[in-house]
């Protein structure tokens, strides 16, 4: 339509199939280009009607959670059985737009929560795209992480938890039925180590002794005790299940 500005919302979601390119980024193709590639009308409209309604729906989801699905990007192929299958990164940051509904300002670029704040870094600091790309600095990646986590905890209704959640390394765990208040207590975590060390007359300065392999022993038997208590399973199975 005409006097669109930037960021306007078109009046229904427009299909923009693309295909991969020999070479560089995906390649725009219009509908009968999809039907003379695929080969077969009835699945290229099956396409177009699959990636709007996939679109509508999280698009419907989102916007009641306070985010505008501007735009997304959706991968299909067929099964081993010819079935129509959705494929990887379905509605992700990295995948789409995600917009702050409540910021939303037709007429310029909107505040985002995904992959568009590095672009829009990357730009600002001259890169023509060529290889090597400049190193993300670390607030980069920190303010890029914590907009992805937003859009999640936004989308989902989930609280997202970072790095080390509740672990022997970041907890202190003790055995409820040995615990005894007036005195150190016993631990499933990392305190064991740093008892030893203090033991050991280290001051803290480097580099720091080595840890003897008994004492390597004894702090794995006690996370692996944490995790199985924790877990209702043994430590085995979750080695198994993450090897498989």
């Amino acid at each position: 339509p005409e006097g669109l500005r930037e960021s306007d919302r078109l009046p229904e979601p427009l299909y923009t199939p693309s295909t991969k390119a020999d070479v560089g980024h995906d390649e725009a193709i219009d509908f009968e280009q999809t039907v003379e590639l695929i080969g077969d009308r009835a699945l290229a409209e099956r396409l177009r009607a699959a990636t709007l309604a996939v679109y509508e729906t999280v698009a419907e989801h989102a916007l009641a959670r306070g985010i505008i699905l501007a735009d997304t990007k959706l991968e299909f192929g067929l099964d081993a059985d010819g079935r129509l299958t959705l494929g990887d990164e379905v509605c992700t940051p990295d995948s789409s737009r995600f917009w702050p509904a409540d910021a939303y300002e037709p007429g310029r670029g909107q505040p985002s929560f995904d992959k568009q704040y590095v672009r829009d870094w990357a730009a600002g600091t001259g890169w023509d795209k060529s290889p090597p790309a400049p190193a993300l600095p670390e607030d980069v990646g920190a303010a890029t992480r914590e907009r992805y986590v937003t859009a999640s905890e936004r989308l989902a209704g989930e609280l997202v938890l970072g790095d080390e959640a509740m672990t022997p390394d970041s907890s202190r765990f003790w055995p409820a039925d040995e615990y005894e208040p007036g005195r150190g207590q016993r631990s499933f975590d990392k305190q064991y180590v740093r008892d030893w060390a203090a033991g050991s007359g280290w001051d803290k300065s480097p580099p720091a002794p080595a840890i003897p392999d008994e004492v390597v022993e004894r702090t794995r038997d006690r996370y692996v005790e944490a995790y199985e208590r924790l877990s209702d399973e043994p430590f085995g199975a979750w080695v198994t299940r993450t090897r498989a």
